[in-house]
């Protein structure tokens, strides 16, 4: 995100993207077939090839192609902070939504997140 803001890239969302994906998905094959166990196996079955589609487009492609959207509109740093913030709507929707339990591990992790995120914001602000 900083790196991006800072040079100033003339190169559209969906552009980016599609580069950030494939060297991702270049570098972890590497990783799988030299310190893993080869390649990953493939789906078998149709509905395992849309649901691994549906996975790949929406909380990855979609995500990716509207943070850079969102570094060029009001830049890395209040991207970034509302990007951490991400977990504590995960939580919010998975319990009001699907009936999640609210553990203390998750009561911990969103007041760590939200305490880290006022840190950020109050140093900036200075």
């Amino acid at each position: 995100m900083v790196m991006a803001n800072r040079i100033n890239l003339q190169m559209g969302a969906v552009k980016m993207t599609f580069y950030a994906i494939c060297f991702c998905l270049v570098f972890l094959l590497l990783y799988s077939v030299i310190f893993g166990s080869g390649f990953p196996p493939l789906f078998t079955q149709a509905s395992s090839w849309g649901w691994g589609f549906m996975l790949g487009l929406v909380p990855t492609v979609l995500s990716l192609i509207f943070m850079v959207k969102a570094v060029k509109i009001i830049g890395s740093t209040p991207t970034a902070i509302l990007g951490a913030l991400e977990p504590v709507t995960a939580v919010a929707i998975g319990v009001l939504v699907f009936g999640e339990i609210l553990t203390g591990r998750l009561i911990a992790g969103i007041v760590l997140i939200l305490g880290s995120t006022v840190l950020i914001a109050v140093k900036k602000g200075k």
